[in-house]
């Protein structure tokens, strides 16, 4: 079994914000994919199962608020017996320009969310979609991730997403 873990904020005045990207990557693949996420307590997530002819993934968007991600990941990892290579992780990036994707990077940048993944899975060597956010505003990183996407932004996200899963699909061919 392999894990994809979108991060995000649960609450409903957090959708479409910018922090949330992970969350609607995995939301724009489960609908394409006519799955369902359901509440899973034992993870504290939110889980949607994606079968491919040779694996099985689990869908995971943490309910823990962004800076504690790493406490669902943890749980899933334990449960399941999952391998820190099997991980992938989806989120948000100030470094990179919007619309733009990057499968790199060894540190937290100062991503509170995936700081706190690499806490809990005690490795920074995960797999990784990051999600270019930009923040050329003068507005602090705090401020501006919990913004939501322009109007403007918000027509580009349904390609954005399907960009993502492109490489999702790459990831999972591997």
């Amino acid at each position: 079994m392999k894990v994809i873990i979108g991060l995000g904020n649960p609450d409903k005045n957090y959708q479409l914000t910018r922090h949330n990207f992970g969350f609607i990557v995995l939301d724009y693949l489960a609908n394409l994919e006519g799955i369902k996420f359901n509440k899973e307590p034992r993870f504290n997530a939110e889980v949607a199962s994606l079968e491919s002819e040779k694996e099985k993934f689990l869908l995971v968007k943490p309910l823990t608020y962004m800076n504690n991600s790493g406490l669902s990941a943890e749980k899933v990892k334990n449960y399941y017996k999952i391998d820190n290579e099997d991980f992938l992780l989806i989120y948000d990036d100030l470094d990179l320009t919007f619309n733009k994707i990057r499968l790199t990077g060894q540190s937290s940048a100062g991503h509170k969310g995936v700081e706190s993944i690499i806490k809990s899975l005690g490795t920074n060597k995960l797999s990784r979609i990051r999600l270019g956010i930009n923040n050329e505003s003068k507005l602090k990183a705090e401020n501006f991730v919990l913004q939501k996407f322009s109007l403007t932004e918000q027509k580009t996200l349904n390609q954005i997403a399907e960009n993502a899963i492109s490489e999702i699909h790459k990831w999972i061919e591997k």
